[in-house]
């Protein structure tokens, strides 16, 4: 299994958790409750609807984290992964996103 393999994977386990296609595009989304919290942009990067109240409360370690990449007001942050440890990062931040959007109004 490969590391997108082993990333879809893990946000797949989490419960209500579905796979389509993203609406911003072409890619692999994942949705909870018909939202969707994730997109694989390519092999190596996925984006992350972490909302914009936990990227301001962990904006400094985000920031320095040279995996990250993020906008100033944006609900979503791109990861980028080369390893398992930086799947392990990635899918912590897609199930903050799950559940920040599981439990998000519409």
């Amino acid at each position: 299994m490969d590391l997108t393999e082993r990333l879809a994977s893990g946000l797949l386990s989490l419960r209500g958790v579905e796979e389509g296609k993203s609406r911003f595009g072409p890619q692999t989304a994942f949705f909870v409750g018909g939202r969707e919290f994730a997109h694989v942009h390519s092999d190596g990067e996925i984006d992350l609807r972490l909302t914009r109240p936990l990227i301001a409360g962990r904006r400094d370690g985000l920031e320095d984290d040279r995996r990250v990449s993020m906008g100033r007001s944006s609900d979503w942050l791109t990861v980028s992964y080369s390893s398992a440890r930086d799947v392990r990062f990635a899918l912590d931040l897609g199930r903050a996103a799950y559940e920040a959007n599981r439990s998000a109004r519409r």
